[in-house]
């Protein structure tokens, strides 16, 4: 069950994981957003996500999506991805999900952290999220924040873990905010989804039209571009794990802090 921050913390928990704890923002920062040193952002991708799921019903019916729904696949393909990395990864003191949406990988990230942090800029995710969290082991904490501006120290978690928001992000200069802002927060490393729309481009676009769905790949950036971006706010690329079959255009991409912290 979930562990009320009244009960003594597993033995387990190393010296970074109490740290921390002890250290997590509380009071008005905890589940409420920015503060004035770390004020919100209304970049137009980060709005465009926080207007998506600003009630609880629609907050419910992405998350059912891919749990029961047309999503179901991608859920089983993203988890088991997921679920290899962080096993060659090895356990970490502390983890950040951020957006952590529904908490459909809050279960996972639980067996492979000692301390979960779990971030969005929804306050309607973030309640559905809590209550997934009432049937799980593990230690953790909310934070309603979106991730170009989190209201954490420097080098206050040991790895964050980004999934499918930097596709929705088509301006380099947003995506260079959150990278930077994840750079500044995380200590060893970054695992972040990317969708690399541009391999296989024309044929992407074929299939989608027969579909009946509009797509536009030009602002998206290609592989080696995104690796790029990444370079440039301090990543150093480790690998990437495919997401599902070697053709999806989702992919997992591992990223380490050139220069950890302490």
């Amino acid at each position: 069950m979930f562990k009320s921050e009244n009960q003594e913390y597993p033995d387990v928990m190393n010296d970074r994981a109490t740290y921390v704890l002890q250290n997590f923002p509380r009071g008005a920062r905890e589940e409420r957003g920015a503060s004035p040193d770390h004020p919100a952002r209304n970049e137009p991708g980060i709005e465009e996500y926080r207007s998506r799921f600003a009630s609880r019903l629609k907050a419910e019916r992405y998350a059912l999506r891919f749990e029961h729904g047309s999503r179901k696949r991608i859920n089983t393909s993203e988890r088991k991805a997921l679920a290899g990395i962080l096993s060659r990864l090895g356990r970490s003191g502390s983890i950040l999900d951020v957006p952590c949406g529904a908490g459909r990988f809050l279960d996972l990230l639980d067996r492979h952290s000692d301390v979960v942090i779990e971030a969005d800029v929804s306050a309607e995710m973030m309640a559905y999220s809590r209550e997934r969290n009432r049937q799980l082991s593990g230690t953790c904490r909310f934070i309603q924040a979106d991730a170009s501006s989190l209201p954490l120290q420097d080098n206050s978690v040991d790895r964050v873990f980004c999934n499918r928001l930097l596709h929705h992000l088509e301006s380099a200069s947003e995506r260079a905010l959150v990278l930077k802002e994840l750079y500044r927060i995380v200590r060893k490393d970054l695992i972040v989804s990317f969708f690399d729309y541009r391999s296989f481009g024309p044929l992407r676009q074929c299939l989608k039209r027969l579909k009946g769905r509009k797509s536009n790949y030009r602002n998206h950036p290609s592989r080696i571009e995104f690796f790029h971006e990444a370079e440039r706010q301090g990543f150093r690329l480790q690998y990437v794990a495919p997401v599902g079959l070697p053709w999806n255009a989702e992919k997992y991409v591992v990223l380490a802090k050139d220069k950890p912290g302490n």
